[in-house]
């Protein structure tokens, strides 16, 4: 689901209208090349980046982590992040879209600092593809190291309306060239 919904702001009084998600245009990884890396070394579409160093290629995909509002029926937060994903989960996934082969689940690591989270960068995901040209799903992996995190916390438990206003405060007006955009 995606939706647009208004709010009245406690930092500064105005009404917003905000999507319920934020995309990130770029992998973390990718972000922090320099222009001539970027030109040498890295290939970038809107679903699609992959970073080949001297020995290895990283890969990643652009996906969706949706949240649900338990407060709102009508309401799904989506994240529109990027996962990294190994060579075989790159390349099963490149065939599930060409119509050559299944769709098949792998894991990957999340690409993407969410502002409003404590680290999010790195945390063990897994990667699901969805047919219909809609972008695969990824869901934070329920292990040990990760079952106290908030965000994992609010993928699979929600989180309310209060809450979805306070990540959209905070979204409006975070003023780093880090910070995601509106989803797209």
């Amino acid at each position: 689901m995606y939706n647009r919904y208004s709010f009245s702001c406690t930092r500064c009084g105005q009404t917003h209208v905000c999507d319920t998600g934020c995309a990130f245009e770029v992998p973390y990884h990718y972000f922090n090349l320099s222009d001539e890396q970027k030109a040498s070394l890295a290939t970038l579409d809107t679903d699609f980046c992959s970073i080949k160093h001297d020995h290895q290629t990283d890969y990643f995909v652009r996906a969706v982590l949706e949240m649900p509002v338990h407060d709102d029926a009508n309401l799904m937060y989506s994240w529109y992040v990027w996962v990294a994903i190994d060579e075989a989960t790159w390349t099963a996934y490149q065939a599930f879209l060409r119509g050559e082969g299944p769709a098949i689940n792998g894991a990957g690591w999340l690409a993407n600092q969410l502002s409003a989270y404590p680290e999010t960068l790195n945390l063990q995901v897994e990667f699901r593809p969805r047919a219909g040209g809609l972008r695969p799903l990824v869901f934070v992996q329920r292990i040990p190291q990760q079952m106290a995190h908030p965000l994992l916390q609010h993928q699979y438990g929600g989180f309310g309306v209060a809450q979805l206003q306070a990540l959209s405060e905070h979204l409006v007006h975070a003023n780093s060239t880090e910070s995601p955009t509106n989803a797209d």
